[in-house]
């Protein structure tokens, strides 16, 4: 495949400096990076609105072992992407034409990670700060909500500032479930993603991060 998903980048990361994100449940996340849509007549947006990165993406996760991406066709570059992380393994699938990618962890205490805001060289806390667990990484620094009004609805926000970087949570007050999460740099939005749909499931079910049995694999 010509271009690796988001999570692949994730997966193999090892040594880290904080405590992994590890929900004691399975949760399903529907979420899309709306920055777009937000920085609309900006001399240089981030990506253009409709592209295939401003698509919607489904992120499973259970603990930090386990993980799923679902990612919306892309045409242009023949990939449908699927990648899937059962402990050590993983694998990138691309629903297109079978193919798939095979990837094991050499660490056997790797961890799965998820970041809303990662990116390979960026600080420690935009890595921290995961899907998932957005809501333990405000709690964990003592953050106490505030209430705004958003139209006609209420919801209540967790900012966490370090340097140059301030990282806003926006959640609905009946459920506590995030419906924002956003990312500025020097003052300035750099990330606006928003939540489509966010689960959380009783019992796990593992058999969303099972190994393909069909397709080549590379």
């Amino acid at each position: 495949m010509k271009r690796l998903s988001i999570l692949i980048l994730m997966i193999l990361l090892t040594e880290l400096a904080w405590a992994a994100c590890t929900p004691e449940r399975m949760v399903m996340i529907e979420f899309r990076d709306a920055t777009a849509s937000m920085l609309q007549g900006s001399a240089n947006p981030p990506l253009e609105e409709g592209s295939f990165a401003s698509k919607p993406k489904v992120l499973y996760r259970y603990g930090d072992q386990y993980g799923r991406l679902e990612e919306a066709p892309d045409p242009e570059n023949g990939i449908h992407a699927l990648v899937i992380v059962n402990k050590r393994d993983a694998w990138q699938i691309n629903r297109f034409d079978g193919r798939i990618r095979h990837i094991v962890d050499p660490d056997p205490d790797g961890k799965f990670l998820a970041p809303v805001f990662g990116r390979p060289d960026g600080p420690d806390l935009l890595n921290e700060y995961e899907f998932g667990c957005e809501m333990e990484f405000m709690k964990s620094r003592g953050i106490e909500p505030e209430t705004v009004m958003a139209v006609d609805r209420e919801l209540e926000t967790y900012s966490f500032s370090e340097g140059i970087y301030d990282i806003t949570l926006v959640v609905d007050p009946d459920d506590q479930l995030p419906v924002i999460s956003m990312l500025y740099v020097n003052k300035e939005l750099d990330t606006f993603m928003k939540y489509l749909s966010y689960v959380i499931y009783r019992v796990p079910d593992l058999t969303m991060f099972a190994p393909p049995d069909t397709g080549e694999e590379d």
